[in-house]
């Protein structure tokens, strides 16, 4: 197996250990829904924003969570390097970069779906922007960036 063909794999070892982690699965997924929650409905009257409290909460809410996300990539390769499951990659011809880009790649698909869902929630409670496509994009664009970092530095 080539090195790049080994990246697909690599991350898609580092997701199903997520999805097969009943713990880990919640806490990517229903932990920034119960976060928007908490501050939209307890927290929402506290502080006048000058219009709807959940257009200024989402923002913060999906960086707080999106770093919360990547900070479990370093959790899960910690795991690794303690079960010896990296010694056994050097044994093959799987690069120690390598590992750490499956890790990443897996550790922002996982917070993307949770940015998805997290959205959902967000607008089923209110959220309503006022953005153009563009602006969406470039939003879109921010947010993988960050998570992408976030996870990097992580890891």
């Amino acid at each position: 197996m080539s090195e790049l063909a080994a990246l697909p794999v690599l991350a898609g070892r580092s997701l199903r250990m997520t999805f097969r982690n009943l713990e880990s699965l919640l806490l990517a997924v229903l932990l920034p829904v119960m976060v928007m929650l908490l501050f939209v409905y307890l927290f929402g009257g506290a502080i006048n924003t000058g219009g709807d409290y959940v257009t200024y909460a989402v923002p913060g809410v999906m960086i707080m969570c999106a770093s919360y996300g990547a900070s479990m990539t370093a959790v899960i390769l910690a795991t690794d390097l303690q079960e010896g499951i990296i010694d056994r990659f050097r044994s093959m011809n799987i690069g120690g970069r390598l590992m750490i880009f499956g890790h990443v790649t897996a550790s922002t698909m996982r917070n993307l779906i949770s940015v998805v869902v997290t959205f959902a929630v967000a607008f089923a409670v209110g959220f309503r922007p006022e953005a153009d496509a563009l602006q969406w994009l470039a939003a879109a664009a921010m947010i993988i960036a960050f998570i992408v970092a976030m996870a990097a530095l992580s890891a």
